[in-house]
């Protein structure tokens, strides 16, 4: 006889709604540049932090200056990732793709302003199966505008 199968609740690891705000500033300082998934993870972070607007209570005026300030990125490092970290949140795919090691931060940038909720999870997997350079052309291709109209 068999013992009843119990349900298993699969966590989100990049779902950060419900997470604590100060667990939410202190992991992304342990999360900075360890690899793939922790980049994804920090892009997480990035976005949740930035959401509920934590880099205040933290002591800095914006979220780059917490970026540069606080986790020690560069500048353009810091403006990149808040970036992709905006576009992730607003389409979570993103995520998986990261910590994957199929997406990086260069793809997430050109991605950004041609996702749409119908087109995303398409894009998202074509961009996951061409490097960067590909990507640039593939988009040009799919979304040229027509200079005739």
């Amino acid at each position: 006889m068999h013992a009843p199968e119990e349900s298993v609740a699969i966590v989100d690891p990049f779902d950060l709604a419900d997470a604590d705000d100060a667990a939410l500033l202190r992991d992304a300082e342990a999360l900075t540049a360890q690899g793939p998934i922790d980049d994804a993870l920090l892009l997480a972070h990035i976005a949740e932090i930035d959401a509920r607007r934590l880099y205040l209570s933290a002591g800095f005026p914006s979220m780059l200056a917490y970026c540069v300030m606080r986790l020690g990125l560069t500048p353009l490092r810091a403006m990149r990732r808040i970036r992709a970290a905006q576009v992730a949140a607003e389409f979570p795919r993103i995520y998986e793709g990261v910590a994957r090691g199929r997406l990086g931060l260069g793809a997430i940038m050109l991605l950004a302003r041609h996702l749409t909720d119908e087109n995303a999870d398409d894009l998202i997997a074509d961009a996951e199966c061409m490097p960067k350079y590909d990507l640039s052309g593939f988009l040009a291709c799919v979304f040229r505008e027509d200079d005739d109209s």
